[in-house]
């Protein structure tokens, strides 16, 4: 239980400082889309899943192993990063909110909402690395699978309940009606976070 515990205190703390995710799902939910802020939520989590496991199986070592595989995915994920900011950017000035974002519901838009919020959670390495150091520290030696996959699993439930919740209150009719008279200036506060996050990726040392 003191594992668990643990994995819930430090992840839950990891999930709502701001971040990439965080942007991402409120420029869905702010165009009051509920469900693609839900569909983008639910990729999230998805990546938050992958990300556990390989946390768990090391993937750490690896990286450590091949330092050149790290930096060419370090370099992708900053790449999509950059992309979708500069995307972003591209809508605010052109004043294309309405075509980018609230296409409506549609199982297309809800796959590619989905599909937006699992590659850009997947498109950090780092976040591999921390999760090997979460569990680490957190996991005793002697732990057995089950648990450690436990572990894995309330990562996921954190990450689906966190922007879940988020979804729900920020794609509210008051607020996204609020949203749609600073529709231009959302795009380009999401876009300039995501070149920023792009950029940070790319000079971090490790």
């Amino acid at each position: 239980m003191v594992f668990l515990g643990s994995i819930l205190v430090i992840w839950a703390l990891a999930v709502v400082s701001p971040g990439p995710n965080l942007f991402l799902v409120l420029r869905y939910s702010l165009s009051g889309q509920r469900p693609s802020g839900l569909a983008a939520a639910a990729g999230i989590a998805c990546g938050t899943f992958l990300w556990g496991l390989a946390g768990l199986l090391g993937l750490a070592s690896l990286f450590q192993a091949a330092p050149a595989l790290f930096l060419v995915m370090k370099i992708c994920g900053a790449s999509y990063l950059a992309y979708c900011g500069a995307k972003m950017l591209k809508a605010a000035w052109a004043n294309r909110y309405e075509e980018t974002i609230t296409d409506g519901t549609s199982q297309r838009s809800l796959a590619k909402a989905f599909r937006s919020g699992l590659v850009t959670n997947l498109s950090n390495p780092k976040t591999a690395i921390f999760v090997t150091a979460l569990f680490a520290a957190a996991m005793p030696q002697s732990l057995p699978l089950p648990y450690g996959l436990g572990g894995v699993f309330l990562m996921m439930v954190i990450s689906v309940a966190w922007y879940g919740l988020v979804a729900l209150l920020f794609s509210s009719r008051r607020v996204s009606a609020m949203a749609k008279s600073i529709h231009r200036s959302i795009d380009a506060i999401a876009g300039v976070a995501f070149l920023l996050f792009a950029g940070k990726l790319v000079l971090s040392q490790k």
